[in-house]
């Protein structure tokens, strides 16, 4: 097994935090939608995933070099929460350009799901394609690790995913987390391969 770590690089007490994860999958959705939140919300890197035995690469983002899977955090604004939603005031974003060797995905998902539990991050979701045959088959599905994360997705209005496979990290993350009794949910979006 290969030797993931994650690496703080800077402090941050997370409160009530919710992750949001999005490792390439089918089209890039999940990464491309994963950075844009990172960016848009303004959220700074607070720790790197690391590995020997990932590619030899780093990432540049304004001039600066990154890891290349990382971690951001950042306060959410306040907001009233009554619709019966997620209550958070902390969000978290794991994100990558690069989509590990599947020897690699177990324990980058292992790591992940302990350093969640370290940083009391009970709800986490995952981003990840599926494949759109035409432009008319767009649809977005939902699968939850839990029966309360199938509420949070029910409350949203989003379509059970209850027959199928789930692949690579996404996949892995749900189904530790429902071991683990994590609240995980997967959006799986239409994506063109």
């Amino acid at each position: 097994m290969i030797d993931v770590r994650i690496r703080k690089l800077k402090d941050h007490e997370f409160k009530n935090a919710v992750a949001i994860v999005g490792y390439p999958s089918i089209g890039l959705v999940s990464s491309i939608a994963s950075n844009f939140m990172s960016r848009e919300l303004k959220l700074e890197l607070v720790a790197g995933i690391e590995s020997p035995d990932f590619p030899p690469y780093t990432v540049m983002q304004n001039g600066i070099p990154m890891p290349q899977m990382r971690i951001f955090s950042g306060l959410r604004e306040p907001k009233d929460d009554e619709d019966g939603g997620i209550d958070c005031e902390d969000i978290v974003i794991v994100t990558s350009e690069f989509v590990p060797k599947v020897e690699h995905m177990y324990p980058i998902g292992i790591a992940l799901l302990d350093w969640f539990e370290e940083n009391n991050i009970r709800t986490v979701i995952t981003l990840d394609g599926i494949p759109m045959f035409t432009p008319e088959t767009y649809e977005i599905l939902g699968a939850g690790s839990t029966e309360n994360a199938r509420e949070i997705m029910e409350r949203y209005g989003i379509e059970a995913f209850n027959d199928g496979m789930i692949r690579g990290i996404s996949g892995l993350l749900l189904y530790e987390g429902s071991l683990r009794g994590m609240d995980i949910i997967t959006i799986l979006g239409s994506a063109r391969s």
